[in-house]
């Protein structure tokens, strides 16, 4: 048990910003708010050691596009909390998410709203849960190698449940993540953020 504690706390050195936490109130435009509209860009943002952006990938966009665009650009300009390897040392990282600003009292607001909500990227299987759920979401963070295949595994701070965590990590093999190329086109080592669904086994 002791062993296990110490495997648990050396991953825990693991970190990732969250992009949506760069964007405040203060960052919705006047005419945005004249017009009551909303936007969400669904990105992938590569994040240096240092915690500067290297570069954006807008996915795709819900609402309004120049909010949209708006929105990218200012997480693009702040500098982010550095992300953090498996030692504690800074690293890239890749972090795929959401950003939006909305008015919720809006049917455009409800929409982003509803589509902000949690989406598995893997789905495993699982002989028991808690509180016999059928069905559980966790959020991990993952070391990936310049390959692509996940080195090492641990759970997102802001999850509570280690021992789900810990069942979810023991598929880490099948895990693989994309090859992320540096600015110089070498592919880089890299922590990310993933959602997985575990699915209780019949």
């Amino acid at each position: 048990m002791a062993i296990l504690s110490l495997l648990v706390l050396a991953s825990a050195a693991m970190s990732l910003p969250t992009l949506g936490k760069s964007i405040t109130p203060d960052d919705y435009p006047e005419w945005a708010l004249k017009e009551a509209t909303s936007a969400m860009a669904e990105v992938n943002a590569l994040i240096a050691p240092d915690g500067h952006v290297v570069r954006v990938e807008v996915l795709r966009v819900v609402g309004n596009e120049r909010l949209a665009a708006d929105l990218v650009n200012v997480v693009k300009a702040r500098k982010h909390n550095p992300p953090t390897a498996p030692d504690g040392a800074p690293a890239f990282g890749l972090v795929h998410g959401p950003v939006s600003i909305f008015i919720p009292e809006t049917a455009l607001g409800q929409s982003i709203l509803a589509q902000r909500q949690f989406k598995a990227d893997f789905l495993l299987p699982a002989k028991r849960l808690p509180d016999g759920q059928a069905e559980e979401d966790i959020k991990l963070l993952l070391a990936v190698d310049k390959d692509g295949r996940v080195t090492d595994c641990t759970r997102d701070p802001k999850e509570i449940d280690v021992d789900l965590a810990k069942t979810a990590c023991e598929a880490k093999a099948a895990m693989r993540r994309p090859v992320v190329l540096g600015e110089d086109g070498a592919p880089l080592a890299y922590i990310t953020g993933v959602k997985v669904k575990m699915i209780l086994s019949k």
